[in-house]
């Protein structure tokens, strides 16, 4: 069976995880799958495309794990759209580029410097768990400040909403055009990708609680272990 490289992490299926039963007989070989058979055995959304027969079938799946080889596919494609993939470049190396994106020198030397005022501890320990924004009604997740830090807390727990400040320390720093996934070639300016110059994100959360210089907090969006570059009052918080 043939296979292709795929920006996704890859899982094998084992024949005899996927019942002959809920194998669809095609003009193009025992290729197609119920819905049902793909979400046991495959985690994001995919689109699975036939060379033999040039036709396709969309298959909308809950995110999970993705299957390198399809048991019985023969001689075709397996391309995975990614719309819910938290980070579009997690299985890139860090040089490669997308079509129409360009990259540049970065400058010989930084022009400031940076205080990290303490870590942000999340739930997600890879890229691939990672939501791609922060909700609302998320898991609540802990920021540490630094005890030099303690009294400038002081009066936050007044605000129902902090903007938080953190540094994405995984994405790369030297792209000026970008081409996210299903979209257009895009200056990073006028994206919110984490992939720029200074790879500083900002999340509006929810602040439940100060206990000394930890803050829980819902809405984050990061790795855990992301260094915290600043906390702000959300002062359009009702």
């Amino acid at each position: 069976m043939k296979s292709m490289s795929l920006r996704a992490q890859r899982s094998n299926l084992d024949q005899s995880e996927i019942p002959q039963s809920e194998m669809a007989a095609a003009p193009f070989g025992r290729l197609a799958m119920t819905a049902e058979a793909l979400n046991r055995c495959v985690g994001l959304r995919a689109v699975v495309i036939a060379s033999a027969a040039k036709q396709s079938r969309s298959i909308g799946i809950p995110p999970g794990k993705i299957a390198r080889r399809l048991a019985g596919a023969s001689q075709c494609i397996v391309a995975l759209a990614f719309d819910d993939v938290r980070c579009h470049r997690l299985a890139m190396s860090e040089n490669d580029l997308r079509p129409g994106e360009v990259a540049v020198e970065l400058p010989a030397r930084t022009d400031a410097g940076i205080y990290f005022i303490g870590a942000i501890h999340t739930p997600w320990k890879t890229r691939q768990e990672c939501p791609k924004r922060g909700s609302p009604d998320g898991p609540i997740c802990t920021i540490v400040v630094d005890e030099r830090w303690r009294e400038g807390l002081s009066r936050l727990a007044a605000h129902k909403r902090v903007q938080v400040l953190y540094w994405m320390h995984q994405a790369r720093r030297d792209l000026v055009l970008q081409t996210p996934f299903r979209k257009e070639t895009t200056g990073t300016f006028a994206l919110r990708s984490p992939v720029r110059p200074n790879p500083i994100a900002s999340s509006i959360v929810e602040l439940v609680a100060i206990n000394g210089t930890s803050l829980q907090v819902r809405g984050l969006d990061c790795l855990d272990g992301t260094r915290l570059v600043d906390l702000k009052p959300d002062n359009t918080a009702g």
